[in-house]
Order: structure tokens, then sequence, then C-alpha cells
């Protein structure tokens, strides 16, 4: 009796005739048709992996043979050490360039073709001197890399290596540092080489009070010692301190007939606003609120207050009026009122934040900032120079920088635009000067996206050598001379 198997086998007999039959024409034929084909097609692949397995190999120990390295506009890297090489036509040389923005630069292309090959390859050339710029940058950053703020330029009390503790400045580029913000109504008082300086809403006034009198003008805290680099980066905005007043305490007639001193202070209500004067050996000089209070503050104004406090007079507006001398002390500059002097933690942060495209800084304390480095806490002169002693970038960022006066004052609401003088930032935080819009492209990059920042802050970067065309192919001298 036929089981399954049987049955099955028959079939495949059955369908297998059938399929000769059509084919061959022969349905007894031993061997099927399609062997051949299939016995063919999988010898010419073996063959074909083996020719290039063969030829693989023989790259791998026999490189070289590149072609056409001899063109115009290609950069040409040598695998085996990475160094980079251009083919100059005219002396049929290769030459080997000091880094990749030199070689960009001396390539005179905005696109060029960069090819990889093996020192086999560029065996056959004769080799030039070494061209570049010495200490242009090796690598540059990608166009998606490249920040635009805010600029954050801080200072803050660490300790060094050697245990001193001393201050350190730090630029923060593409990061929010923190901390409070102060008010308009609020100031800070520090001093730089011995001088005093107010720090009030975007720019630096200096003091001109004695140093032994700081802290009767503001009320409790003294001046702080910053290092000029911070210092540098707030534009200078005049003068605070309260007007001269010569000859103080001499008695002479003041406003109304009544007796008074020179140096004493008086105030007329106006129902509006109070006007403020100062009796002069003339007679009275307007002065403002601030002024007032400063000269109310100051101890040599106690000469026109013999045994009393001294405190404003109060005066009706029409005498004042009528008792008017010729100086003029008014001082638009100052605080139309007198700040009140925030105290500065020296350990936490105290920075000049300028938001992205404005050229009026904010001032915070208390903000957060990465450690200095040790490099920077390791160095004898942090603080000293007119840079900064760290520049702290995002992982891997770098900046196009177009340079704005750093007047503190621009169209718009402090809204500013570049000047055109370029300059690039690598992230390594160094910053190179462009010569023009065309070496920003050569170099893959659209100066009119750049970032526009204050002169004051681009000019705190350390700076490298001039990323200058004219210069990328010149030979660098060697030790010898």
């Amino acid at each position: 009796m036929q089981n399954r198997r049987d049955l099955y086998q028959a079939h495949r007999l059955m369908t297998q005739r059938v399929g000769l039959a059509l084919l061959q024409g022969e349905p007894d034929i031993a061997e099927s048709p399609m062997r051949r084909h299939a016995v063919g097609a999988f010898a010419g692949v073996m063959v074909a992996l083996l020719v290039a397995a063969v030829f693989g190999i023989w790259g791998v120990l026999q490189p070289g043979g590149a072609k056409g390295l001899d063109q115009p506009g290609k950069l040409i890297i040598e695998k085996e050490t990475g160094t980079k090489y251009i083919y100059d036509a005219n002396t049929r040389k290769m030459f080997p360039v000091a880094n990749y923005a030199s070689a960009m630069l001396a390539l005179n292309e905005d696109k060029p073709q960069t090819r990889s090959v093996s020192r086999r390859s560029l065996r056959s050339f004769e080799r030039g001197p070494m061209i570049g710029i010495v200490g242009a940058p090796d690598s540059l950053p990608d166009t998606k890399q490249l920040i635009r703020g805010p600029w954050s330029v801080c200072v803050r009390e660490a300790a060094g290596t050697n245990g001193v503790r001393r201050q350190f400045t730090a630029l923060a580029a593409g990061r929010d540092v923190g901390g409070r913000r102060l008010a308009d109504n609020e100031a800070v008082v520090v001093k730089s080489g011995g001088q005093g300086w107010v720090i009030w809403k975007d720019h630096r006034m200096q003091l001109t009070v004695p140093q032994g009198q700081v802290t009767a003008i503001t009320g409790g805290p003294d001046a702080v010692e910053v290092p000029p680099a911070w210092l540098n980066a707030m534009p200078s905005g005049g003068n605070f301190g309260a007007p001269d007043v010569q000859g103080r305490g001499t008695a002479r007639q003041g406003p109304g007939g009544r007796p008074a001193r020179v140096g004493q202070i008086f105030k007329a209500d106006t129902g509006d606003r109070p006007l403020w004067y100062v009796l002069m050996g003339d007679g009275l000089a307007q002065i403002s609120e601030t002024q007032a209070q400063l000269l109310l503050r100051s101890p040599d104004t106690l000469l026109a207050y013999p045994g009393q406090r001294a405190a404003s007079i109060e005066v009706d507006a029409a005498s004042a009026q009528q008792a008017l001398g010729s100086r003029k002390l008014m001082d638009s500059t100052l605080p139309p009122t007198l700040p009140k002097f925030a105290t500065w933690d020296t350990s936490a942060p105290l920075c000049a934040v300028f938001p992205t495209g404005s050229s009026a800084a904010q001032l915070t304390m208390g903000g957060t900032l990465p450690a200095p480095s040790s490099a920077t806490l390791g160095a004898g002169s942090a603080g000293a120079s007119n840079s900064v002693d760290q520049v702290v970038l995002p992982p891997g960022g770098a900046a196009l920088m177009s340079l704005v006066p750093g007047s503190g004052e621009s169209g718009g609401g402090g809204q500013a635009s570049g000047s055109g003088s370029l300059s690039l930032v690598n992230d390594q935080g160094i910053r190179f000067a462009l010569p023009s819009a065309d070496v920003a492209k050569k170099l893959g990059y659209d100066a009119g996206k750049a970032a526009p920042v204050p002169s004051s802050v681009i000019h705190l970067i350390p700076s490298g050598p001039a990323l200058d065309p004219a210069k990328a192919r010149n030979p660098i001298p060697t030790a010898g001379g």
C-alpha cells in the first residue's frame, strides 16, 4: 500500500517530466536543464571575488598611484601623518602647509576639493618649503557651531594653585550665567589700580572722591578690587562725585536775605519735583538730587554746617530763583537719584551681560560659571592683562563676530549691527582677525551672518594672528634663519 511519501515522490517525478518535456522535448533526460547555468553562475561569482581579493591585497601591500594630484584647487592630506599639501603649478612642487586655515586661504578657492592619499602617491613630487600662517587654527568650526550670544564678561575670586585667592576674569559666550539682575537704581562700587569706579546700568563712572570717603558716599559697601580687563568691558560714562565747591563755610547772604554759608544745600519744593541748589560764592547754583546727596554725604560739607549735621535747607522757589549765581554745576550724566549700592560677594561672579545683538550691558550678581581651568589657576598673571583669563564656550562652539563700537549707545533700544570688521573665535577661545568678507567666505562662512559684538568685548579675547591670504603662501622661517 502506498504511503504519503510515495505519493509525494511520484508527484515530483511527474512535474519534473512535464518540465523536461516542455524545455527539452524529452521527458526522460537524467540531468536538470538549469544545473549548468547554476554551476556557471556560482563559478563566475567565486572567480570575481578571488580577483577582487587579489587586487585588494596588492593595494594594501603596494599603495599609491593616486591621479590628478597636480590639478589646482585641491587640498591634499597624507593619510599616514595628516600632513597637508597644496600643489603649485608654477614651480611644480608640493608645498606642505602649517595648518588647515592656511591651506584654505592659500588655495584661493571658495570650496576646494579635499583628497586623502597615501605617502607613496606623493613620493614623485618635489617638496617646497612649509608655508602658512604660524598659529592659525588647524580646525575650523562648522557653521552650525557658531554662536551669536549672549556675551557675559564676569569676574570672581578663586584660589590659585598656590592657595592664594585672587580675581579671575572670564568671557562666557552662548550661555545664561544666571544670577540676580541689578535694577536701574542699583550700582556697584569697585576699584582698579587705586582708582575707584561706580558701575551703574551699562557703563562705569570714575569715582572722584578720596578712597577714605567711599563708604560715606555708598552708605556701607567699600570698593572691591577688580582686574582692568573686566573694567574695560564697560563703556566709560563720566565722573561720579560731588561738584567742586570752593570756600566752604564762608559766611554770606543766602536766598531771601537769610544768613548762610557757602556749601550749604537748599531744597525748593515746586509741587512736581523738588529743585536742589548749593550756595556758591556768587549765589545759588542748581544741582541734581544725586549731586545734592553726594554733597550732603561728603565730610567736607560739614564745614558749611559748623556744630550741626549736614542737611538740606527748605527755601521757596521764587527766592531760590532770585538768588541764582553764574555757576552751572548740573551734571546730566549722573543717575537721577543716588543709587543703592549693592554688596558684592566676590566668590560669586559679577557679570556684565551683553544680550545677543545688543551693545548695552546688564549687571548681574551671583550667577554660575565653570571653575577656572588648571592652566588659568596656575597663571601668575591672572587678571593682570588686558584680555580675560578664560573664554568659556559651549562644547565645540565658536563665533564669527562683527565689531560694534563699544559706546553702549546704539539705535533701536540697544540693538546694534556690525561695522564690518570681522573676527573668528575658535573652540580654543582664540580670536583671529579676518581682513574682509571674502576671507570669511574662503573659510566657509557668510559674513552677513556674523554676530554683532561690542568692541569692548571683542578686544578682551586673547588674539592670534590675522588670517590674511597674502600671508598664507609665505614660507615659514626655519629655526636657522
